[in-house]
């Protein structure tokens, strides 16, 4: 990026929530930016859609971070040759060698524009963006209820419930019935609006639960096999669309809790210890949905970061269901 785009007065970062196609200054494949406040360094690191996603970025971490590592110079030469080898050694990996790309299956990354999608959201709502500290311990107990029965009332052994999937179905009941709720490309998971609007009882939060579950249990190998073979051949990954989901319609719920967290695996090699929270940031706020972050067991907390319009917020801080869950929202 050039330097005027590192230069930002009213934000701690100038990173944009939606990368502009536009300007090929404005939509790096990796960024990163540090700022100084106080108390600490604020490290912003930005990684396109198309080149990895949130578990490719937890491994960026992992090596930058790792003391063992030996430095050595960057220049465009090196990265090019990296790059190719690294497109070449996923490949093998994943079987794509022979896998053909399939349009159908990933519109998003498609040559051609999708189909404009019906949005409610005008573009002209201001986002506001609040962390909501879950209490671990009721999210585990509730995990742990919503697997017994399924396991011995309804005799459904190949269903387990993870903590996640419990997390996601509670936030996903949370939002109220005029708004919609889904996620795109990876995972997709509907839900009637009468099952959502139900109390916060065990059965409607295993009936969500579930259905994140399997969600999940539906994204094939020859489906992401599919994936990489479609964007391998681009040499421009802003070419790829901006994302793999629409940023002005819909929640996504993302999940970065497995993202690294110790000082060996995230310190970045800096020497300031471990990091003390992970957060998304940007200036916009427009990029509306739920991120997970990485779990402070110690803390006995489970953070996620919910940005929506300031109207719905406010309706989802007055669910009573919710806030069982939630110890503090910041």
């Amino acid at each position: 990026m050039p330097p005027e785009a590192l230069i930002g007065y009213d934000v701690p970062t100038p990173l944009p929530d939606t990368p502009s196609t536009a300007a090929a200054a404005n939509c790096p494949a990796f960024a990163v930016q540090g700022t100084i406040i106080e108390g600490g360094l604020l490290v912003a690191l930005y990684l396109h859609h198309a080149v990895a996603d949130i578990q490719g970025l937890g491994k960026i971490i992992e090596i930058m971070s790792d003391a063992n590592g030996k430095p050595r110079g960057l220049n465009d030469e090196v990265l090019r040759a990296d790059a190719e080898l690294q497109s070449t050694a996923r490949s093998r990996l994943s079987g794509v060698w022979g896998v053909k790309a399939s349009p159908d299956a990933h519109a998003k990354y498609s040559a051609s524009p999708p189909a404009p999608e019906t949005s409610q959201l005008t573009g002209k709502e201001i986002g506001i963006s609040c962390v909501l500290g879950f209490n671990i311990e009721i999210i585990e107990q509730t995990k742990e209820m919503i697997n017994t029965r399924y396991h011995d009332y309804y005799d459904e052994q190949t269903i387990h419930i993870s903590a996640f999937d419990c997390l996601a179905g509670i936030l996903w009941k949370a939002l109220p019935g005029d708004y919609f709720g889904n996620a795109l490309v990876h995972a997709v998971a509907w839900s009637r609006i009468l099952e959502l609007g139900k109390p916060y009882e065990l059965s409607a939060l295993a009936h969500q639960a579930k259905l994140v579950r399997l969600a999940v249990a539906r994204i094939t190998e020859p489906l992401v096999e599919s994936k990489i073979a479609t964007i391998n051949p681009m040499y421009d990954v802003s070419k790829a669309s901006i994302s793999n989901r629409t940023f002005d319609t819909n929640l996504v719920i993302t999940s970065w809790a497995d993202l690294p967290t110790s000082e060996e695996e995230a310190g970045l090699g800096l020497g300031l210890g471990a990091p003390e929270w992970g957060r998304k940031i940007g200036r916009e706020n427009k990029g509306y949905g739920c991120i997970v972050l990485p779990v402070k067991r110690e803390g006995g907390i489970w953070e996620v970061q919910v940005t929506l319009t300031k109207e719905i917020m406010a309706k989802m801080m007055e669910d009573e269901g919710l806030m069982k869950f939630v110890r503090w929202v910041a």
